[in-house]
């Protein structure tokens, strides 16, 4: 998920690039991805809690960590 704030604006874009030059379509051999902009101001904002949960619970965050070593 992309979540943006942009001067008080927010949007969200969820599905399957990753946040690389070929995922963002910025390179010269780009990934095919699949992506939804998140149009209901409610569901952007559940996304950007369920995110804040999950980035605020310290032993999945440091999983994730383990896993890039």
């Amino acid at each position: 998920m992309y979540h943006v704030n942009l001067d008080g604006i927010n949007d969200a874009i969820i599905g399957s690039s990753n946040f690389t030059v070929k995922g963002l379509g910025l390179g010269e051999k780009n990934n095919i991805e699949l992506n939804l902009e998140v149009n209901d101001r409610r569901d952007r904002e559940d996304l950007r809690n369920w995110f804040g949960e999950l980035w605020d619970d310290m032993p999945v965050f440091e999983n994730v960590e383990n896993v890039r070593s």
